[in-house]
């Protein structure tokens, strides 16, 4: 009987866990922490063992947790880490830490540990191994898929979690530009509106939500980390001399990244060859999703799924994606990918429906 997911995410586990693994999150205060706990409590297989934070006498920010994890410092969460690997065999790490703070916090425990044993899997939410140094997978799913279909993810014990403005533009620009579609001479132009939920939980002008409420603001205009993940993939689908830009904004909404692009398409390009340049990922199970119409933010906030929309107009192609940036930008798509490590369904704990009302 086939099973109910896409060939490259079929569980190869020869059973499922007989008991939950362990999970533990580091920087449990983040943003993004607050999703992935949130997405562990109706996960079958994973449990939310601990919280590592600075001050665990402070408890944690999310009053919207069931069930939130007990919380330690690093030093005794590391000391509990080692119980867990010596008693159970496996576990589960995950990095929310802020951007530069991920890799020191990964040395320390490896320093400690002696490397990293077979047992644990990894999961950095941050940006510091997005380049794939220290033996991190790129872990987006549908790109690994297009480049790489060969990938054996269970074979995957580090896994580095794309960036939410990196993942909306790579799966609406690297399918065209990787199919040859695209005018090798033009320049690709995206533009992207981003939710407050993006700039975490510290407020501070002018990323609090007070202050972009009922308002609109490019930003980073000279260049955005983002960009590095973009032409990265791009060289890999072998489309590198492509040019692009993006554009970032912020936007009013908490949740979600709407993206437009637009970028030139080779002479003699039919309509019908747009499609099929997504194709490939964007089956009846997949979390990326094909609409006939320019979709709207809120169908995908709330979800792990991106939601496109392609066509041409005056020998240009044009793409409209959204997608939540908290969950298939941040910790959905971290979790997805973690799944598939583990051999699992990679939907599991994961919503294919958007909240609908925001």
């Amino acid at each position: 009987m086939s099973l109910p997911f896409p060939a490259s995410a079929r569980a190869t586990r020869e059973a499922v866990p007989s008991r939950p693994l362990p999970v533990l999150v580091h920087g449990a205060r983040g943003m993004l922490a607050g999703e992935f706990l949130r997405l562990l409590e109706g996960h079958p297989f994973l449990e939310a063992r601990l919280g590592l934070v600075r001050d665990p006498a402070a408890g944690l920010p999310f009053p919207h947790l069931a069930s939130p994890p007990p919380l330690a410092a690093e030093a005794a969460g590391l000391t509990l880490l080692e119980k867990i690997l010596a008693a159970e065999g496996e576990a589960v790490l995950v990095l929310a830490l802020p951007h530069g703070e991920a890799a020191p916090a990964l040395e320390r425990l490896e320093k400690r540990l002696g490397g990293l044993p077979p047992g644990l899997r990894v999961l950095d939410l941050s940006a510091d191994h997005r380049d794939g140094s220290r033996g991190f997978l790129y872990a987006l799913p549908e790109l690994q898929d297009l480049l790489r279909p060969e990938l054996d993810w269970t074979a995957a014990t580090r896994l580095a979690a794309p960036g939410c403005f990196a993942t909306a533009a790579q799966l609406a620009l690297v399918p065209p530009a990787a199919a040859g579609l695209l005018d090798p001479a033009g320049e690709a132009v995206m533009w992207a509106v981003t939710g407050s939920s993006g700039a975490g939980n510290r407020p501070a002008a002018p990323v609090h939500h007070p202050f972009r409420h009922a308002n609109l603001q490019a930003y980073a205009a000279g260049g955005h980390r983002h960009e590095a993940e973009i032409g990265r993939a791009l060289e890999a689908a072998g489309a590198g001399g492509l040019a692009f830009r993006l554009l970032p904004h912020r936007g009013p909404q908490v949740r979600g990244i709407h993206l437009s692009l637009v970028a030139p398409l080779r002479a003699g390009v039919a309509a019908g060859e747009l499609r099929e340049a997504w194709a490939p990922l964007t089956g009846a199970a997949s979390f990326l999703v094909w609409c006939e119409e320019p979709p709207e933010l809120r169908a995908a906030a709330g979800s792990n799924r991106a939601l496109l929309h392609a066509q041409a107009r005056d020998g240009h192609l044009q793409v409209f994606l959204v997608l939540d940036n908290l969950l298939k930008g941040g910790s959905g798509q971290g979790l997805q990918a973690l799944n598939r490590s583990l051999g699992l369904p990679e939907d599991l704990g994961l919503a294919r429906s958007g909240w609908g009302v925001l």
